[in-house]
């Protein structure tokens, strides 16, 4: 792997977590669209929320509640992150893992997703859709700030 950026590290994240925990709006993007964002963001999770997602960089789970419990898991490289999702979404499935490692995955789901979170895995959209399209039915989708791109996966 090339040299990591320090926000592309779990240790960055962690840190981050722990300094913003009692305000994770100023932790997130800061962008004058956000609200534009989330809301085009939540809009295209709820057209899935009857599916069986995979959450990449689920972060501290700020979506899992748009699906069934028995139709997520989300999994994200900050311990610190899965520690608040584990306690804010309960009954949910969360687990701590270096997302651009090779997921050690053993089932498919209908959509592998990830929210605005690209540049902290260095990987672009095709990147990310090359990876973890072997766990994907349906749809790999990077919801990005700028570039919602959402691959079609044909018999798989």
């Amino acid at each position: 792997m090339s040299e990591l950026k320090d926000y592309q590290t779990a240790k960055y994240w962690d840190r981050r977590t722990i300094d913003f925990k009692q305000n994770r709006r100023e932790m997130l993007f800061r962008d004058p669209r956000f609200q534009e964002y989330e809301s085009r963001t939540r809009a295209m999770l709820l057209s899935w929320d009857d599916k069986a997602v995979l959450d990449v960089c689920c972060g501290f789970g700020r979506f899992a509640t748009i699906f069934n419990k028995d139709n997520y898991l989300g999994f994200d490289f900050s311990q610190e992150m899965i520690k608040i999702a584990e306690a804010e979404n309960e009954g949910y499935q969360f687990f701590q893992s270096d997302v651009r490692e090779q997921a050690t995955l053993t089932k498919q789901y209908d959509v592998v997703f990830e929210v605005n979170s690209l540049h902290c895995l260095g990987l672009s959209p095709e990147d990310f859709f090359e990876k973890y399209k072997q766990y994907a039915k349906q749809s790999v989708a990077c919801l990005e700030a700028d570039r919602f791109t959402i691959f079609q996966i044909y018999g798989n």
